[in-house]
């Protein structure tokens, strides 16, 4: 895969992804705190961009301006990750 390839993704996937991702945590009663989900989170990234040969970092800038437009054209969706992380994972 190149990197470039990121740059046309489907904001419609990766939403329903990410809310998928929301959804699994809790059908697993999450309660295991932040320091399990972020290194869960960042094993499967690695693993993931490992599996189609791309720099993590490289990947992490690309979602950046990924987030920022989707910021502009559909804030509802990040503001609503955002409070979604903030309510529901606790920092215990």
């Amino acid at each position: 895969m190149k990197l470039q390839d990121l740059y046309n993704v489907r904001w419609s996937f990766v939403k329903r992804t990410t809310f998928a991702w929301f959804t699994m945590l809790d059908k697993i009663d999450y309660h295991v705190g932040p320091r399990d989900v972020v290194a869960a989170s960042g094993m499967t990234f690695l693993f993931v961009c490992e599996r189609f040969g791309v720099d993590p970092r490289e990947v992490l800038n690309v979602c950046d301006r990924i987030i920022r437009n989707a910021t502009l054209n559909s804030p509802q969706y990040p503001r609503g990750i955002r409070e979604f992380l903030a309510k529901e994972f606790t920092d215990a």
